[in-house]
């Protein structure tokens, strides 16, 4: 969109949370401490220009954003294929008087047309919805398997909670989405 020149960049995330409670009492709780990102850019552009990259890139960030708004959370259950009540679930509430954002998987991908090409977002915005399944496998304690479309991807814990440490934790892969 800035059509910007960076020979390279990367970024560290860095989450701080505390798991706290009891699980007998029923009041395991995480409180969030921080997370900070660290930036850097290899690139010749003024500084200024760079910084407004930054800016946006941030301002844009799905993961980051999660963490620097106050986000709806809404949860169902269900045992063994019935509803499962759960006292305390958030309600999400859909602001009154906005326009309908436009759903992000219709916009054209052909080059010159799609998002990243144009310098402005159209005013109501794109409604993005990601949805991704996730599942233990049987006989295996902490390793999970996690499916977004035709991705998939696997999370393990480490020995001090009896994980192997076969594949990355899943925090680390919400860190990582911060990150990219």
């Amino acid at each position: 969109m800035m059509k910007m020149k960076v020979e390279r960049a990367s970024c560290r995330v860095e989450f701080d949370y505390v798991l706290r409670g009891s699980v007998l009492r029923g009041t395991v709780n995480t409180t969030w401490e921080g997370v900070q990102t660290t930036l850097e850019i290899d690139s010749e552009g003024p500084p200024e220009k760079i910084a407004q990259l930054i800016r946006n890139a941030k301002g844009g960030c799905f993961a980051e954003n999660m963490f620097t708004q106050a986000v709806p959370l809404r949860s169902k259950a269900k045992l063994n294929g019935e509803p499962l009540s759960l006292e305390g679930t958030a309600v999400a509430k859909t602001p009154a008087g906005e326009d309908k954002p436009i759903p992000f998987r219709s916009s054209s991908t052909t080059p010159g047309e799609r998002l990243i090409d144009k310098p402005e977002l159209p005013k109501q915005g794109f409604a993005m919805h990601l949805v991704a399944d996730t599942e233990t496998i049987p006989g295996e304690f902490q390793l999970r398997l996690g499916k977004f479309m035709k991705h998939e991807i696997y999370a393990d814990e480490g020995a001090h909670i009896g994980g192997e440490n076969r594949y990355p934790p899943p925090m680390s892969y919400v860190t990582m989405g911060v990150g990219f």
